[in-house]
């Protein structure tokens, strides 16, 4: 099966020409699918949403840094650039930084931008170097690190791909079907098999038993251009949290998705309460606490709601995913599905003159 991954490259464009040309070439020679702001229109009051959906259709995310401040989003909260990379964290798209550092890069550092704008790109830096990044000083360079780094991105991140139509013959699509079925009957046998390692639900938290999360957030004064992370918590129900996330897992899905999933519905819940305890303030990137995540997941399982597997991506190495169990799948259907009205309720509704 020939499965190409989709690839989107944010970056500052007219100091980066040749830089993107480098890296979209490298990009197709590995069978991948570049997507960027290439695509998008000159001009366009709703360019964010289009930006955002592009980069929620891709599996894989790389941001290329120069010193270049490029374009404010609207509101001046900060560069599409950095507001792009914070959208594909946070919905856990794996990604990938690449960083300039060359001989020439005092005059590029002090080239025509605002001390302003200098500062938020200096910012932005550091906050790609938190997390592993590669470094680079010419176009040919680069290129080279991103096909060095891409194929460790996609082994240790797993991602669906695209597969074209009708590229497997109706055989093959049949047989396949069948191992899937075999398989999971299998693993729905070996899944009871193992229900003894599992302590009894009844003792855990369950259903309409609150549980605690705690969660970090972003409060911007766009005005005064300030940025202040902060931390709060919420209690949410297990069944309001299995509702939100469960339907990523109706098929089988990556952690790093689920995760997302619950950051999400996190700042559905909180963004309002946030906005009133700071009051001028945009809120927004809020990340659960990975110790309280990897609790979740735990406390799912025990609950007999979701199973793990372990996919392999290459030799002696594996990527976990979740699945819902056959119980799992029944309580989500019992908290999502919607249900006609009682005979009494529709009486009801109709009136009575």
């Amino acid at each position: 099966m020939d499965k190409r991954y989709q690839v989107f490259v944010s970056s500052t464009y007219k100091d980066l020409k040749d830089e993107r040309q480098a890296v979209m070439h490298s990009l197709l020679e590995m069978n991948c699918i570049p997507a960027g702001m290439e695509l998008f229109p000159a001009a366009n009051e709703d360019l964010w949403t289009l930006i955002a959906k592009v980069i929620d259709d891709c599996d894989y995310y790389l941001v290329v840094v120069k010193e270049r401040f490029g374009s404010w989003t609207p509101g001046r909260e900060c560069s599409y650039t950095e507001k792009e990379y914070r959208h594909a964290r946070d919905r856990g798209i794996p990604s990938a930084a690449f960083l300039f550092e060359g001989p020439d890069w005092a005059a590029v550092e002090q080239g025509g931008q605002t001390a302003d704008e200098s500062r938020r790109v200096r910012e932005f830096r550091e906050l790609l170097a938190e997390r592993s990044c590669g470094h680079w000083a010419t176009p040919d360079e680069l290129a080279r690190r991103v096909a060095t780094s891409l194929p460790s991105l996609i082994r240790g991140h797993l991602r669906l791909g695209w597969v074209r139509a009708g590229a497997d013959s109706a055989d093959d699509q049949e047989g396949v079907a069948k191992l899937h079925k075999r398989i999971e009957e299998l693993e729905a046998q070996l899944a009871g098999a193992q229900q003894g390692d599992l302590p009894d639900i009844a003792d855990l938290l369950q259903g309409e038993d609150p549980l605690p999360l705690k969660f970090r957030f972003v409060a911007e004064d766009t005005h005064f251009d300030i940025h202040e992370p902060s931390t709060d918590q919420f209690r949410p129900t297990v069944n309001e949290v299995f509702k939100a996330i469960g339907p990523r897992m109706m098929a089988l899905e990556s952690q790093q998705s689920i995760y997302a999933a619950l950051n999400a519905f996190t700042e559905k819940e909180n963004v309002s309460r946030m906005e009133q305890a700071w009051p001028g303030r945009k809120v927004g990137s809020f990340v659960v606490d990975q110790g309280d995540f990897d609790t979740l997941l735990v406390q799912l399982r025990a609950l007999r709601l979701i199973r793990m597997k372990a996919l392999e991506q290459g030799p002696g190495e594996t990527h976990n995913c979740w699945i819902l169990t056959p119980r799992g799948t029944g309580v989500l259907t019992s908290l999502r599905a919607i249900r006609r009205p009682s005979a009494f309720e529709d009486l009801g509704d109709r009136g009575t003159g």
